[in-house]
């Protein structure tokens, strides 16, 4: 039996005396779209707040990209030009998906006449790796961090973010989308600055297995952790 270990550093601040004090800003609206008989599964899941949930973004068939399906994570307010963006994200890949993945665009709070959904209002950014042939199934789930750009590369207030899945070839492709959410700056964070603890299970050290508290202002631990700018 092989065993490897992990070193991880932990930096601990006392919240009240903090110079920088944060709050977590999260998307409250959503409406998605799809082209080619597709849907979104649960989607008022990506915007409940909550982390460890997820709406599933489906391709029931995507063919020389005439195939997408996308949604739209809307903030209540506009959000500052330069504010790193937030996307927590998984996707499933199918049995045979060629050249393509997961991409991102910045919404406006618009709606657009065509297609009765927000308004995009920047280009898409590819977040994924994009392998030329995807033959083994299973998970991988991201943090990516994302600012908003027009399509001249200059950074804009937007008002949320657009998810769309879409492939060269795929069938039966997933993406999941758990949450959106930014940092905002505040004088004085709302409610118990401590919060309630979250629990983690499971927790291994070197002889026992058990459970290990973390203050709610920790932020989510995420293999893969990307930043596409």
């Amino acid at each position: 039996v092989c065993t490897s270990y992990n070193n991880i550093t932990v930096q601990v601040y006392e919240v009240l005396s903090c110079l920088e004090k944060t709050e977590r800003v999260y998307a409250t609206g959503e409406n998605w779209l799809t082209t080619l008989a597709g849907g979104v599964d649960d989607p008022a899941k990506a915007i409940d707040h909550d982390v460890f949930t997820k709406s599933i973004i489906v391709n029931g068939l995507t063919l020389l990209g005439l195939g997408t399906t996308y949604q739209n994570l809307k903030f209540d307010n506009e959000i500052p030009a330069g504010t790193p963006i937030k996307i927590k994200l998984g996707q499933n890949y199918s049995l045979l998906q060629l050249a393509g993945g997961i991409t991102v665009a910045p919404i406006s709070n618009e709606i657009d006449p065509l297609t009765n959904k927000y308004k995009q209002i920047g280009p898409l950014k590819s977040i994924s790796e994009g392998a030329l042939l995807d033959l083994l199934t299973g998970p991988n789930i991201f943090e990516h961090t994302y600012l908003a750009t027009d399509y001249s590369g200059k950074q804009i207030p937007s008002y949320g973010v657009r998810v769309v899945l879409g492939s060269t070839l795929a069938i039966g492709a997933t993406a999941d989308v758990y949450e959106a959410y930014y940092d905002k700056i505040v004088d004085n964070p709302t409610g118990n600055p401590y919060g309630a603890d979250i629990t983690v299970t499971g927790v291994q050290n070197f002889t026992n297995t058990g459970t290990l508290k973390l203050n709610h202002t920790t932020q989510d631990l995420l293999y893969g952790v990307e930043d596409i700018g």
